[in-house]
């Protein structure tokens, strides 16, 4: 194997944990602000907006096509297990940019619009969010457990096979 296959491997293998790992975050998130709408920490997560890190699932699939052309014949483009695992990669982007990210920036809406309702909150009643952004944390977290499966599934099929 030569040394840009591996290295081009190497920048794929870390571009793929660290989108997983933005999409658990995210994921956490939602179910932190769904279980406990008071959470000061999801609040915090979600103020500025959708964060990027999710993201970089994108590189990811593009070094991953890299690394199969650099593979030397190792990979063979028209493969079953290659389109397979591409095919997993689209389902799970697509759940992330279709579901996850539109929940996220739903709830940033939610946080920020009742602001006036939520400083009327009181030690004894405190502010209680709405169906709206409860759903929203439901569908963000529905969307990073489906992102996750996509693409732990794809990437445990490209492990296998390759």
């Amino acid at each position: 194997m030569s040394g840009l296959y591996k290295g081009v491997v190497l920048l794929h293998v870390l571009a793929v944990l660290g989108g997983l790992v933005a999409v658990g975050v995210t994921g956490g998130y939602c179910a932190a602000l769904w279980r406990r709408p008071g959470s000061r920490a999801a609040h915090q997560f979600f103020a500025p907006g959708p964060g990027m890190a999710p993201r970089l699932l994108y590189p990811a699939a593009v070094l991953g096509l890299a690394a199969a052309a650099s593979s030397g014949g190792r990979v063979h483009p028209g493969s079953f297990w290659v389109w397979g695992a591409a095919l997993l990669w689209v389902a799970g982007v697509a759940a992330m940019e279709t579901v996850m990210r539109p929940a996220e920036h739903r709830i940033q809406t939610g946080l920020r619009a009742p602001a006036a309702t939520r400083a009327a909150g009181t030690r004894d009643r405190p502010w209680e969010p709405g169906p709206e952004l409860l759903g929203a944390a439901r569908r963000g977290l529905a969307g990073a457990l489906a992102t996750e499966a996509c693409l732990v599934a794809a990437s445990l099929l490209m492990t296998i096979k390759s």
